[in-house]
């Protein structure tokens, strides 16, 4: 298109050149006023030609600025992907119900849990954290979160004693204590706000802005409930290696 464009530019004015020599030639009364309009014609083609040239110029200027990709405070950078590997066999499925005891069950799990107990997400947020960086894919539950980020502690707690839930009206404080030593209180709210649906749960929450030079690697966390007696209990998620626990990373 450019190509063409740039002939039929550079061919009008010896095309105009031709048109009127014709003129002149096949009809020797020819007015001056029939020449010179017949020129302004030509002229006036020529401009409104360039003009859409340079039109479609910015329009190509455009889509390449749309098709380069995306930086400064636009910057997405992916903390998960997926690559190519050979495909494994799935877990095996029970061969009888009820399972067998698996071997080497620890004594433990056949003790009473308590007095509480709970269950915990880490969500990235939906908002902005006070460093400017906010999640490409937010309100989804994962472990590996960027330095810079909000990372969203979404808690249920469980009084194993009555079997309720841990709620204010027990008058409980509940925080989140990470490995350095800082607490964050938890607010106790309903999934979705008031605009969510009504059967959504209530949770305590509460949002960590991970510092931009927080170490890298495994975050060690606890939470502390204080019950209505002043009594504090430590919970810790349960851990199977390091890379389960949330992860900072650069």
């Amino acid at each position: 298109m450019h190509f063409q464009t740039s002939l039929a530019r550079r061919g009008l004015p010896l095309l105009a050149g031709s048109v009127l020599t014709l003129v002149l030639a096949g009809c020797n009364d020819v007015k001056q006023s029939d020449y010179d309009a017949l020129k302004a014609q030509l002229n006036a083609k020529e401009q409104a030609l360039a003009a859409a040239q340079q039109k479609l110029t910015d329009l190509q200027k455009q889509l390449s600025t749309a098709a380069a990709p995306a930086s400064g405070t636009d910057e997405l950078v992916p903390i998960l992907g997926a690559r190519k590997a050979p495909p494994t066999d799935p877990l095996p499925l029970p061969t009888t119900l009820p399972i067998p005891v698996p071997a080497g069950l620890p004594a433990s799990y056949e003790q009473p849990v308590g007095p509480y107990a709970m269950y915990v997400e880490h969500v990235a947020a939906l908002t902005p954290s006070k460093y400017g960086l906010v999640a490409s894919l937010g309100c989804v539950q994962q472990n590996v979160f960027k330095r810079g980020m909000k990372m969203v502690f979404r808690i249920e707690l469980y009084d194993m004693a009555t079997g309720k839930r841990v709620t204010p009206q027990d008058q409980a404080i509940v925080k989140v204590k990470l490995g350095s030593g800082e607490e964050i209180p938890l607010n106790f709210s309903r999934r979705g706000g008031p605009s969510g649906p009504p059967d959504a749960p209530w949770q305590w929450v509460t949002a960590w802005h991970i510092p931009t030079d927080y170490p890298l690697g495994s975050v060690d966390y606890s939470v502390l409930l204080t019950a209505q007696n002043g009594e504090t209990t430590t919970l810790k998620p349960p851990v199977l290696a390091n890379f389960t626990q949330p992860r900072v990373i650069d």
